[in-house]
């Protein structure tokens, strides 16, 4: 089946990627070669990721979820599973705290409502409704849903959100309030990545007509503010992220393409060709190396080099240009 998500580790020089078949395999990028393969669901795979501790948790499209030791040599049974009872595309995401269990956020049967799961218990532990806040917006099928820590709600956890109908938002769990909600677009947000600032967050997101939109969202006044959309391609945007640095993001798009972008301007700095079919995901790994994993329909997962730290000043040289962008292999 086709790559629906890699994630990249070059510290262990590891990718971890799932196809429509419901395997997962973890490879080694120096050897190409799997160093991993099982198959924890029998239906397709949408999110595949790698905890601490050597975990790792795995969703099917149906809305199962299992936890795993990817230290077994051939993992056969879960640490925990659960049926989340979501039908749909948006992947789960987790955060994990030293001293408390791992949360991991998901849909849930109802298209307006997200889940939040204690992993070690495997229940739910809180709900966030989104009609509740919405003003009467139907906002439809969420599509994208993450988790994280926001330092400017004093480190508690908050959850973005991107939907059917164009809106997004943050939810705060501790609150159990929106801290922000907005429309950018009448069209679907297909993915979204956020960057922390001191009002909230500044974020990008891609919506299925091929637009991609720079925003802000202000958890003071509860706004939500586009600061510069462009369109990126004819075709819609599946996955979108944000390198550590915070100076370059990556879309991956339905036209085969992986591109990269400035951050502060939104120029688009290259075109990454290899794939031949609809490009599902892409990932960062550290600035330091320069790499981008992108996972493919066509069944194959390329690594390329892009922008590496250390040559910041040639980057700014070249801006515009896709002169740094090349490609390291890919693996079958």
């Amino acid at each position: 089946g086709s790559c629906q998500l890699c994630e990249i580790r070059v510290r262990t020089w590891k990718t971890a990627n799932c196809f429509r078949d419901g395997e997962v395999r973890i490879w080694d990028i120096e050897t190409r070669r799997p160093t991993l393969a099982f198959k924890p669901h029998e239906q397709s795979i949408l999110q595949v990721l790698c905890l601490s501790k050597g975990q790792l948790v795995t969703q099917s499209k149906e809305g199962k979820i299992a936890l795993w030791d990817r230290n077994a040599q051939s993992p056969e049974k879960p640490i925990i599973s659960f049926d989340t009872s979501a039908y749909g595309f948006c992947r789960c995401s987790v955060l994990e705290n030293e001293g408390t269990a791992p949360l991991l956020v998901t849909p849930s049967a109802h298209q307006s409502r997200l889940l939040v799961w204690d992993l070690k218990t495997a229940q739910p532990v809180h709900k966030i409704e989104l009609s509740k806040h919405s003003m009467g917006v139907k906002y439809g099928m969420v599509n994208h849903a993450s988790i994280w820590s926001s330092r400017q709600q004093q480190s508690s956890a908050v959850v973005s959100w991107a939907s059917e109908s164009g809106h997004i938002g943050v939810h705060s769990l501790r609150a159990d309030k929106s801290l922000a909600a907005g429309s950018l677009t009448k069209q679907p947000i297909m993915c979204m990545d956020v960057l922390q600032n001191k009002i909230g967050c500044l974020g990008f997101a891609g919506s299925a007509e091929g637009r991609l939109s720079a925003f802000s969202a202000n958890f003071a006044t509860g706004e939500i503010k586009e600061h510069k959309g462009i369109q990126v391609s004819d075709k819609g945007l599946s996955d979108l992220s944000i390198r550590s640095d915070r100076r370059i993001l990556a879309t991956a798009g339905w036209d085969r393409r992986v591109r990269v972008f400035n951050c502060k301007t939104l120029d688009q700095l290259g075109i990454l060709k290899y794939h031949t079919e609809s490009v599902f995901t892409a990932d960062f790994a550290s600035p330091q190396t320069g790499f981008i994993a992108s996972g493919s329909k066509d069944k194959t997962i390329a690594v390329f080099e892009v922008y590496k730290q250390a040559e910041k000043r040639t980057e700014n040289k070249s801006a515009g240009s896709s002169s740094q962008c090349s490609s390291t292999g890919a693996v079958k």
